[in-house]
């Protein structure tokens, strides 16, 4: 539709965040372009999002540096691009759709990550902007074992059969809070919440 006809909604703005943050980290990449599918307003009508996420799985995932760049998001930004971009996903209704302020919360918690070296140290491709091969991860470790709701942002999120693990051998209960809450209460608590 012409946007000269129509005022544009909140969830309009937030689809548009969405878009230009998937363009940002996956460079130049339009979140509906697949591979060997000439038809990109097609997929825009239909919402089908080519990259996998949590068990969905695209055999229309763009080839060469996209599929290894999506491989190296953390695991909740990839979920919040999937359920916004894909049909029937948690984010992909005009009411549905997260907010400038949820999607700033998920970077800053992604910038701390890069920033402390975490993720360089398990695998030095991650801090590059354009990878050269997979993100190596542990598959089993990476299931599900149960999801929760946040009970800061009240989204949803998953701890993995590694998380639980990790967490019972610390002798501590399992998560209320989701990763990136988790992340920015740890940096409040340092007096550090600043990151912009």
């Amino acid at each position: 539709r012409d946007f000269q006809t129509f005022l544009r909604t909140e969830g309009n703005e937030s689809f548009a965040i969405a878009t230009l943050l998937f363009m940002i980290m996956l460079p130049g990449k339009a979140p509906y372009a697949h591979q060997g599918s000439g038809d990109i307003s097609g997929a825009i009508q239909r919402m089908e999002f080519p990259y996998p996420c949590s068990g969905h799985f695209s055999t229309h995932t763009p080839d060469g540096s996209w599929r290894f760049l999506w491989s190296y998001l953390p695991r909740y930004l990839k979920e919040y691009f999937y359920h916004t971009f894909q049909n029937g996903g948690r984010y992909s209704t005009e009411r549905s759709r997260l907010t400038a302020e949820q999607w700033l919360r998920a970077f800053q918690s992604y910038f701390l990550l890069l920033d402390s070296g975490k993720l360089q140290a398990q695998d030095p491709e991650s801090g590059k902007i354009f990878p050269t091969w997979w993100k190596i991860a542990d598959q089993i470790g990476q299931a599900v074992f149960e999801q929760r709701r946040c009970v800061q942002c009240r989204e949803t999120f998953d701890i993995t059969l590694n998380e639980r693990s990790l967490f019972l051998q610390r002798g501590h209960l399992l998560p209320t809070r989701c990763p990136a809450c988790r992340r920015l209460r740890r940096l409040e608590q340092a007096g550090l919440n600043g990151i912009a």
